[in-house]
């Protein structure tokens, strides 16, 4: 039955299409698109009741057909001060709807339409990108990031620095298989009390979780690990400072993840990711 609908309204919505750029949403309680998103997200909506859906269509492949871009504000919604609400592009492709784009969002700046696909969209200030093999847009490097310089760490502080690591770490190191601890050579600082570490090599960097990496932090004389994570590929410094601190951006295996300083340790600030399936 929803798969039956979803074509019907898919052919009604040949009519509307339009392209945009920036993407203008308003509410349309009675329209076709508000109907089809009552029905793909009905199980959400029933959770949010009295939630407003702001909606547009745009063809961004250029086969007729538009695209529909619904924005869900509601408390359950959006962040505390209603600004960034749920963000969705639904993409219909051999019969059926597929979300290609979800995200809390302030404003979709800019949309470019292509043709047989998708162009690249901006999305608060980041650039996300179709990406033809999971068919869904993925967040691009965001350019006012500055990508981390790694060095490595020298030989006399490798075990000290091995440590945050754990045993196994230690282990590898000392039998030269071509692992190395990297420091970042790129401040995230303004104080000399924190340090950004990589642990890299092929026996300790994973196919899906990337490589091992950690900030340590000097209190009272003791260095201590304040974050615990792994990175794909790169890592950046943001702008953003929290304290005197830098966020910081790893790699996932589905875009970003970006931690700030709480003034105790490195915790998620955003997680910038497609919803693609691995």
């Amino acid at each position: 039955m929803i798969e039956r609908l979803s074509l019907i309204l898919a052919a009604s919505l040949i009519a509307i299409t339009a392209n945009a750029a920036p993407v203008e949403l308003r509410e349309q309680v009675n329209s076709r698109e508000r109907e089809l998103v009552n029905v793909m997200f009905s199980s959400y909506l029933a959770d949010r009741v009295g939630a407003a859906v702001q909606t547009a269509v745009v063809d961004l492949d250029s086969d007729g057909v538009g695209e529909i871009i619904a924005r869900f504000v509601h408390t359950n919604s959006c962040d505390a001060d209603m600004q960034r609400c749920r963000t969705t592009i639904s993409h219909f492709k051999d019969g059926r709807w597929n979300v290609v784009f979800d995200r809390y969002a302030t404003k979709i700046d800019d949309i470019k339409v292509g043709k047989r696909q998708p162009d690249n969209i901006v999305v608060d200030g980041m650039k996300w990108q179709w990406d033809l093999f999971s068919k869904s847009f993925e967040p691009t490097k965001d350019e006012r990031w500055t990508s981390i310089e790694w060095q490595e760490v020298p030989a006399a502080q490798t075990a000290s620095y091995a440590s945050f690591f754990g045993e196994g770490a230690g282990k590898l190191l000392a039998t030269g298989s071509g692992v190395k601890i990297e420091y970042s050579a790129t401040p995230i600082s303004k104080k000399k009390d924190l340090v950004l570490l990589r642990l890299s090599g092929k026996s300790v960097c994973g196919t899906k979780t990337g490589c091992p990496v950690r900030v340590v932090k000097q209190t009272d004389g003791k260095w201590n690990a304040i974050l615990s994570s792994s990175t794909m590929k790169d890592a950046s410094r943001v702008i953003t400072e929290r304290d005197g601190y830098n966020d910081i951006t790893l790699e996932t295996s589905k875009g970003f993840a970006t931690y700030g300083w709480n003034g105790s340790v490195y915790t998620v600030a955003d997680r910038i990711e497609s919803n693609r399936k691995e």
